[in-house]
């Protein structure tokens, strides 16, 4: 193209395409005064013709034959873009008298009008599918203009996908004919919501044709909220679902950007909860959901725990041999994964132990789940979680009491939320009401994973944190200055995540050590060189297990193994190994979906609780276990054990705590509540809305792409701090026993001490079936029968903080008159907890 052409073609812009009439320029139907600089521009079909590249080299050359040709593609190109434009007619201004008038109405959204399904059936590929089958000449055009004849290596690399560009170009066009076309448009808008895009940015974009405008946004996303819980609603009374409500508590402060004496910031204390329906068993239908979950169904069941002898009892909600073999059979898989991780040359027999045993996989599917609004009310006595629970299920779900008479409802959250569920339903005991709501009788209650598995953390660092002014190789304390870049780890303010980090390296060092110890190698360097065959790394990954997780130190110390008697390194780096076993074992448990293994771990943690002082959460876990086990309908239990997941990708692997899932919940619910602005009338109407378009958002991030060619996250590796530890542990001969040292710190045999604590008739689990007994005999008769407290002696009655029933109520009727209620599960933690400071 000559220089002449070239420097036509750059004048012809956006302002080509206007038109003059009698002088004056009209832009996109709106008239303007003229640009008195493009008043003597030539805008005719001569400079468009003197304009049109050219295929020709010879610059200038141009017969009569290729001005004719010249001028038979201008006038194709006008004739393309009245087609055009006919096309975008039928769609806009003359859509109801068009063919494609259904296709119209569909691409229009009032923000009056946004619904959940909106945001659940938008699909950039579906939207494109309409626009072929309207405006198939549009698409023609944009084919080819966006089409490249030699694709660059960003299409090799397909980063970008053209189509998805082509449906915004034609949303574009058919938005800047007409507002009402902005279906595409809402949804962008929507997922600018979910980023926090400034308001000024969005109104930019909605000039541009891109997203509607803040106006839009803002009255969309309450009618989103209005929509989600209108549909809750209508499942929580659903007689053929079974439905959970988890919920937790969160703080956020209101900011008050001028402050004054009487005007400043606020700090609430918030509720958030959820609304998941449990999955079924397959082939399953509505009726059997009304009979698994018809409150008489656990009547006839409830008690079963107290129709046993107490070691019986005990006995089932302890691991025993099977447990104890599959625990053994999963660690030796585990040392298989992290020796084929961390050793290039046994990569290839990750997998060969076979994958995990689960006989109740939960199928990789997305959880159904609604989000409901939040609820300004403080969480802290047994009185405010009484609120709470009649604020979700009759405000909010608006569940009648006839449905409460027919449907069982569970509730799940942390240690305290639950604690205070069953005090509540303890007090409720004595209401008078014929209904089963006013007793809170229709509710069962469920434990979150993700606080049990925090308060393991505390136990293990409790238990091996190391003692001030004595060195131990093994102590926590010693191992978290080996690392250079560790983070500030602390029991008080827990990081969890860090924590499971920090766990994760020293189990992969303590195991690549036990693996160098058995095959003899004193050297890292060499044992990372390691060549085996398949026969030979079996038998080492058994070894490991059995010689250095499974056993117990009193075990070894009679097999002549630990020949150093009482507290070793050696003793400490085996207990140490056991505990962390059992949380990696939980944790890959929860991401696969499988139930029974969880369970399993829960029967290895209750003793090991109770040993560590954590004696709320071994009762909670006992609790549970007993739930489970036999006071719940055994169908009933693996739908209700499976409600303590979820999976809100829908992809194996990716499951996660429904509790967790809450915490994450209250976090997007922060990030909506700064600002002068933010009340918690605001939250209310905005929060129902925010798990949905989350979803929203990460279909289109799905869809366009977005997270294969941009997200560059990936695992966390730790190789080197692995190695660290692992130099350290061959220096202080960690696992040696020929080697072993006196350690000055003393750690205990959680499991095995806590194993001797819940067992006897004066135990820690004969104290819980007294308790639970009393609470049943409190639900659901008047007086205690003659005799009862014979069976206690004065220390167990004091340490239950009860002298008589009618006492307690006594004191529970004054109490009223000074602050919320407590239960008697509140004042037995109060005594615990006071025991605790004590002893500490």
């Amino acid at each position: 193209m000559s220089s002449h052409l070239r420097f036509k073609y750059q004048e012809l812009g956006s302002d080509d395409f206007s038109r003059e009439e009698d002088g004056v320029s009209t832009i996109g139907g709106r008239s303007s005064p003229p640009d008195p600089r493009l008043l003597d521009r030539d805008i005719s079909s001569n400079a468009m013709l003197e304009a049109w590249p050219s295929d020709d080299s010879n610059d200038g050359d141009y017969g009569a034959n290729a001005r004719a040709a010249k001028l038979s593609n201008i006038q194709k190109t006008q004739e393309a873009g009245e087609i055009c434009a006919k096309e975008a007619t039928c769609l806009t201004e003359t859509a109801r008298k068009g063919p494609f008038y259904a296709e119209a109405l569909a691409l229009r959204l009032p923000s009056q009008s946004v619904t959940v399904e909106h945001l659940k059936s938008f699909s950039v590929r579906g939207l494109l599918q309409v626009y072929e089958g309207v405006t198939p000449n549009l698409q023609t055009l944009l084919k080819a203009v966006i089409q490249k004849q030699n694709p660059d290596s960003d299409l090799e690399r397909q980063q970008r996908n053209p189509d998805m560009g082509r449906t915004m170009i034609t949303s574009m066009l058919l938005n800047l004919r007409s507002r009402e076309t902005n279906l595409h448009q809402a949804m962008n808008c929507l997922l600018f919501w979910d980023g926090k895009v400034p308001k000024r940015v969005v109104q930019t974009f909605n000039h541009y044709g891109i997203c509607t405008s803040y106006n839009y946004q803002t009255k969309a996303v309450p009618t989103i909220s209005k929509d989600a819980t209108r549909l809750a609603s209508r499942v929580a009374n659903d007689l053929s679902k079974m439905c959970l409500l988890p919920y937790d508590n969160f703080n956020w402060v209101e900011k008050a950007w001028e402050t004054s004496a009487t005007h400043g910031n606020a700090v609430h204390d918030q509720v958030s909860a959820l609304l998941v329906v449990l999955d079924l068993p397959p082939g399953s239908d509505g009726t059997d959901a009304a009979r698994l979950s018809d409150p008489l169904t656990f009547e006839q069941t409830n008690g079963t725990r107290h129709h046993l002898e107490p070691d019986i009892s005990l006995e089932q909600i302890l691991p025993h041999a099977d447990d104890q073999n599959c625990f053994f059979n999963h660690s030796a898989i585990h040392v298989s994964h992290i020796l084929a991780e961390e050793v290039g040359t046994l990569s290839e027999y990750r997998n060969l132990l076979g994958p995990f045993h689960e006989t109740h996989e939960l199928p990789a599917k997305k959880t159904e789940e609604y989000f409901l609004p939040t609820f300004d009310q403080e969480q802290t006595s047994t009185r405010g979680n009484m609120i709470v629970l009649d604020h979700f299920f009759r405000d909010v779900l608006k569940v009648p009491n006839e449905v409460f008479e027919n449907k069982n409802y569970f509730v799940l959250g942390d240690r305290l939320t639950t604690a205070r569920d069953r005090a509540a339903q303890d007090q409720r005991a004595l209401d008078r009401s014929e209904h089963r709501f006013d007793h809170l009788a229709s509710i069962s209650i469920l434990s979150g994973l993700m606080h049990v598995s925090m308060n393991q953390v505390q136990n293990i660092g409790r238990n091996t944190w190391g003692t001030a002014g004595a060195f131990d190789a093994l102590s926590l304390a010693t191992l978290l200055s080996k690392l250079p870049n560790s983070p500030n780890l602390n029991l008080k303010k827990l990081d969890f995540y860090a924590w499971l980090r920090f766990f994760d390296v020293i189990l992969r060092a303590l195991v690549m050590r036990a693996a160098m110890v058995i095959l003899d190698i004193s050297s890292v360097e060499q044992f990372r060189k390691t060549k085996m065959t398949e026969a030979s790394y079996r038998v080492l990954c058994s070894q490991v297990a059995s010689r250095y997780i499974i056993p117990s130190v009193d075990r070894l110390e009679a097999e002549g193994t630990k020949s150093l008697l009482g507290s070793t390194e050696c003793g400490n780096a085996i207990l140490l190994m056991h505990d962390l076993m059992t949380m990696r074992e939980m944790r890959d448990a929860i991401k696969f979906g499988h139930p029974d293994r969880v369970e399993r771990m829960l029967k290895y943690w209750t003793p090991i609780f109770y040993a560590g002082g954590s004696y709320n959460y071994a009762n909670e876990l006992m609790e549970l276990l007993h739930n489970l086990i036999h006071d719940w309908p055994p169908e009933t239990a693996q739908i209700r054990r499976a409600g303590m997941f979820m999976n809100n990708q829908g992809k194996r692997r990716t499951f996660k705590e429904t509790d967790i899932r809450v915490e994450q919940f209250n976090k997007s619910i922060k990030s909506h509540a700064h600002g002068s602005n933010a009340r918690p009338g605001l939250l209310e109407r905005i929060t129902p809305a925010i798990g949905h378009i989350q979803e929203l958002t990460e279909k289109m991030f799905d869809e366009l792409g977005v997270f294969d060619a941009d997200q560059r996250h990936t695992d966390v590796k730790q190789h080197e701090d692995v190695i660290l530890l692992l130099e350290h542990f061959c220096k202080a001969d960690v696992l040696d026993f020929s080697k072993d040292k006196a350690s000055s710190h003393l750690v205990v045999d959680l499991f095995q001490t806590g194993l001797h604590r819940l067992s006897g008739p004066k135990g820690g689990h004969a104290k819980h079936l007294q308790r639970h007994d009393l609470r049943s005999r409190q639900r659901h008769d008047n007086e205690l029968p003659p005799g009862y407290y014979e069976n206690f002696n004065q220390s167990d009655i004091q340490q239950l903080g009860l002298d008589s029933l009618d006492e307690e109520f006594d004191k529970e009727l004054k109490q009223d008159n000074v602050r919320p209620q407590i239960s008697l599960i509140e004042q037995l933690d109060a005594i615990i907890i006071d025991s605790l400071n004590e002893y500490e």
